[in-house]
């Protein structure tokens, strides 16, 4: 089995490969099921572009803020992967991450 966690302190999300998914935050939990389903994991999406058009003081869960945060996920596991193990967030000036991933991971 293969997932990947994402811990903070006011919550959490965790993916497992084919196992389903699940997170935690102050507004509530949420899960799903192990594979792609568009109808599930992408059904909210239409109709929150919607209402940012209709109101453009409404924030879309995929602005850029929250883009950021998700490449700083991105950027930790890649230090897993680099380190073999936990990466802490926030990290400070550290190597280029492709360049450490190049390093670490045989050819």
């Amino acid at each position: 089995m293969c997932g990947i966690a994402a811990q903070e302190a006011e919550g959490f999300a965790e993916v497992i490969a084919g196992g389903g998914k699940r997170a935690v935050a102050p507004r509530g939990a949420a899960s799903g099921p192990g594979s792609m389903n568009y109808e599930h994991g992408m059904g909210p999406y239409v109709p929150q572009m919607a209402d940012r058009l209709d109101d453009e003081k409404k924030v879309h869960a995929c602005n850029g803020e929250t883009a950021y945060r998700d490449l700083e996920i991105m950027a930790a596991i890649c230090w897993c992967t680099v380190q073999r193990g936990k990466a802490r967030q926030p990290r400070g000036p550290v190597e280029p991450e492709l360049e450490a991933l190049r390093k670490a991971l045989p050819a």
